[in-house]
């Protein structure tokens, strides 16, 4: 499996971490403009918690927002 920078996912590493901080970082901190580091910090934490931990699809649910994975019936 290949990162959208053309990383293998599958040898293991760091590259996982390299994908979603790609992705961190155009879905996020390139969109906006932080006027001070606490307003950055809430963007963060918003940013994941709100969206990336709930929202996102995940490919090891089946791409799926968690969300969705929860509420399916079993």
């Amino acid at each position: 499996m290949e990162c959208a920078s053309g990383e293998n996912l599958s040898e293991g590493g760091v590259g996982g971490f390299k994908c979603a901080y790609g992705r961190f970082k155009v879905e996020l901190i390139y969109a906006e403009k932080y006027r001070t580091v606490s307003e950055a910090k809430t963007g963060i934490f918003e940013y994941i918690e709100l969206f990336y931990n709930r929202v996102r699809r995940h490919s090891a649910i089946g791409y799926m927002s968690p969300n969705d994975f929860e509420a399916k019936p079993n």
